[in-house]
């Protein structure tokens, strides 16, 4: 090791300059990096649950919704009727939409006179009081639009977007948002649906990012400080944070990758773990540049490298390997996080062992902490040595007291509940809650789930069997409406 150690110092600038470029260089294809908010992204193309909503959207067309909810006394005020069809009309002309469903858009199929009669679901706005009851009747017996268009107190209706499969989230709210503001009245109006809810989680990562991560390194420097007093024991280990952090997110777009939402733990990850080495090799400086030690800088650079470069190595090497064990899980984000904390990690190791020798052996001699190997130590260290000897006196009491707590403590694993739902992200007054509570209590449900069936669809076998189904999935209490081919067959006899 000695001779490893007297080259860093030999070649120290050259070493400086080389983490330098590298974290520089990585940290430059950060704003490169894309925001991916979709649920769907974090699973892998190989599971059948992905498999099969890529071949729905295939076969029929995009699946998502965009839901504008309209909320006001009632729905078919003849002002609120206006507001909603310009809304409708606008709506289709933009790029993206696939499809709208809307109260003038959604069919009325009746029978007069034996004959069977297909219209809009609102074919004329009402200008009586007495033409707006016949259409709430109409709209009452009307399977298609009752309950999942328009609430049953008609309070509340939506204008629904199905979307393509290649639109942008972030251009088409924007543009829905736009439209929303030229049509403009006295109504109450919400945006809902998952392509709204997947621009607000884009949003919270980038707002996250940049408030979690000053104040992650403020903790960690005013901490650091506590520790050493000293400015150099502060900024090294900091810097090594730095680079790390700036060479890990650099990866990212390096690799093809997207920030996803567990992305955003990489970097206080990085600040809890990539400092621990840097400490280490600060601490020992300390302990070896004591009042009247005869050790130049390049010698206690040397002896710091020499010290702890095989346990710290130990060290990181087995945080990595811990790390890495990610690698299983069938999420695809927690895979790649793994991948960069790991090599945020290994840049951090490398870091500690060459550029903050390299760096001390650079800077003159610090005011010794310690007037003498036998002074009185800080308190934090007397707080460890007063730990260390308890523990060495007493291990039997200490590995009981720690299996007792881990049984305590794993009974909460029985109790955790698994929750993915993007609605739970937010308190209950943020407007994407706000939106699925009001399409989840008036609407029928702001998600929805696809059932393919595939034979002749004209066979009554086959219908009968979507019927069947229909009517079970109705009766299941998370179901909040269903809607088939079958459902519009019958109201076509009827």
């Amino acid at each position: 090791m000695s001779g490893s150690a007297a080259k860093i110092v030999r070649f120290r600038w050259l070493v400086i300059f080389g983490f330098l470029a590298v974290a520089l260089i990585f940290g430059s294809q950060i704003p490169r990096s894309e925001i991916e908010s979709d649920m769907k992204a974090m699973l892998p193309p190989d599971i059948d649950s992905r498999i099969n909503t890529d071949k729905i959207d295939e076969l029929f067309g995009g699946t998502e919704m965009l839901m504008v909810i309209v909320k006001t006394e009632d729905v078919l005020s003849p002002e609120t009727l206006v507001r909603i069809e310009d809304i409708s009309k606008q709506m289709k002309r933009i790029r993206g939409v696939d499809k709208v469903l809307s109260l003038f858009e959604l069919k009325n199929i009746k029978g007069e006179e034996g004959a069977m009669i297909v219209e809009p679901a609102v074919g004329r706005i009402p200008k009586t009081e007495e033409q707006r009851e016949t259409l709430r009747k109409e709209i009452t017996e009307n399977d298609v639009v009752y309950g999942s268009v328009v609430s049953k107190d008609f309070s509340l209706t939506a204008i629904i977007a199905l979307l393509k499969t290649d639109v942008s989230d972030t251009v088409i709210v924007e543009e829905i948002r736009q439209l929303i503001l030229a049509n403009q009245g006295e109504e109450e109006v919400v945006i809902g649906g998952l392509p709204f809810a997947r621009v607000q989680v884009a949003r919270s990562i980038r707002v996250d990012l940049r408030r979690l991560l000053p104040l992650g390194l403020l903790i960690m420097f005013l901490f650091l400080f506590v520790c050493f007093k000293q400015l150099r024991g502060v900024v090294l280990p900091f810097a090594v944070v730095i680079m790390s952090i700036l060479f890990s997110m650099g990866l990212i777009p390096l690799l093809g990758w997207k920030i996803h939402v567990i992305s955003v733990l990489l970097p206080i990850m990085l600040i809890a773990i990539a400092n621990d080495y840097g400490i280490h090799l600060i601490a020992k400086y300390q302990e070896l540049n004591y009042e009247g030690n005869p050790y130049s800088k390049k010698e206690l650079a040397m002896d710091i490298f020499n010290h702890l470069t095989k346990p710290v190595l130990l060290t990181g090497l087995t945080t990595m390997a811990g790390i890495l064990c990610l690698l299983g899980h069938v999420v695809t984000p927690a895979r790649q996080i793994s991948v960069l904390a790991a090599s945020g990690i290994l840049f951090a190791l490398a870091a500690s062992l060459f550029f903050i020798p390299a760096v001390v052996s650079m800077l003159p001699k610090a005011k010794p902490a310690l007037h003498s190997r036998n002074s009185k130590r800080p308190i934090l260290e007397r707080m460890l040595r007063l730990f260390g000897k308890i523990v060495t006196s007493k291990p039997k009491e200490i590995i009981a007291f720690a299996v007792i707590s881990a049984l305590v403590v794993s009974i909460g694993i029985f109790f955790v509940i698994v929750d993915t739902d993007p609605n739970k992200y937010y308190p209950k007054d943020h407007p994407v809650p706000y939106a699925a509570r009001l399409i989840n209590d008036n609407l029928g449900g702001a998600q929805n789930v696809s059932v393919v069936f595939q034979g002749d669809i004209k066979d009554p076998r086959i219908m009968n069997k979507i019927d069947n189904m229909e009517h079970e999935l109705q009766e299941m209490p998370e179901v909040g409406n269903t809607t088939s081919i079958a459902r519009v067959v019958r109201q076509m006899s009827r």
